[in-house]
């Protein structure tokens, strides 16, 4: 008995300490700097601003009046509109009238005010070209469009780059070097001793030149997202693979096509090759003829010898 006792006394003791334990915790955490509100009063130091956005806090600074879910709107519109895109496509193509299709391209890239960057073509037999044109980024569309009236696109796929971070850094440090070499163009000026003219000379040349290799890269960024940037891959074909999902009925009926089309061209190539085979022909035709009347012959005169 005094041993259950002793137990639900411990018991007991033990359930006290855990209260104390945890009313001493909430007293804590009611205390926590995470609990307490923000003091804005010093300098509206709960906030960070950036430029003239205030990030932290739903009260707009100036009016006073609620930015909850607005500010982030705004933001992803601005990005949106802002954003530097790269843009390339590779589109294969395969056509039965490829004269007319190149016309069509040449005459669809000068009105859209597209250019050609590069260009090879292969000419023998069924002829193949492979063309890098730039089109503008607003016009790809309506250029790829004369690849649908004269050809089949079997293969197509767009890659897409944003530029953005790299294109905003490399505006910034053309900034920062634009202010330092004014500043360099006007020590120049004041300066009296030549170390000092050499020392700023020199600085100067490598601003310089750092700042027209970024200018440069600018200008790079520039052309690539105002122009896309389309290869194409032309092929000249008999009969063009068709590359949607078709049927079993249209399957089959595919297939009987093509292999009627396959024995035509059979039979055109074998009469194509034995006219054009003529003359070779004769010329062993006429040996083979002479030696097969001779065995005839031959073989004729021991018959009637043997019957005789």
């Amino acid at each position: 008995m005094k041993r259950r006792l002793c137990v639900l006394a411990a018991v007991a003791a033990m359930c006290l300490c855990l209260l104390v334990g945890c009313s001493a915790a909430g007293d804590k955490l009611s205390d926590s700097p995470s609990n307490m509100a923000p003091d804005y009063s010093a300098g509206d130091r709960g906030n960070e601003m950036y430029g003239d956005k205030y990030y932290g806090s739903d009260v707009d600074m100036e009016n006073g009046s609620s930015v909850s879910g607005g500010l982030s709107a705004d933001l992803t519109g601005s990005a949106d509109a802002n954003r530097k895109i790269i843009e390339r496509t590779e589109m294969s193509v395969q056509t039965k009238t490829y004269d007319a299709l190149m016309s069509a391209l040449s005459a669809r890239l000068k009105t859209v005010g597209g250019y050609v960057e590069s260009a090879r073509e292969n000419a023998s037999g069924q002829r193949y070209a492979n063309i890098v044109v730039r089109v503008p980024a607003d016009k790809t569309a309506d250029f790829q469009a004369a690849l649908t009236e004269n050809g089949t696109v079997t293969d197509s796929y767009t890659t897409t780059e944003d530029v953005t971070l790299s294109y905003v850094d490399i505006e910034s440090r053309i900034a920062a070097l634009k202010a330092e070499q004014t500043a360099l163009l006007a020590m120049l000026e004041k300066a009296q001793e030549i170390k000092d003219l050499l020392d700023i000379q020199s600085r100067v040349t490598e601003v310089t030149a750092q700042l027209e290799s970024y200018q440069s890269r600018l200008r790079t960024y520039d052309s690539l997202i105002a122009y896309s940037t389309v290869t194409l891959n032309i092929y000249e074909v008999e009969r063009v693979q068709i590359v949607e999902e078709l049927t079993v009925w249209e399957e089959i009926g595919q297939t009987l096509s093509n292999n009627l089309e396959d024995i035509g061209d059979g039979f055109v190539g074998f009469f194509v090759w034995f006219v054009g085979a003529l003359p070779y022909l004769l010329l062993f035709a006429i040996p083979v003829c002479v030696v097969l009347f001779i065995i005839i012959r031959r073989c004729r005169r021991r018959r009637k010898a043997d019957k005789e």
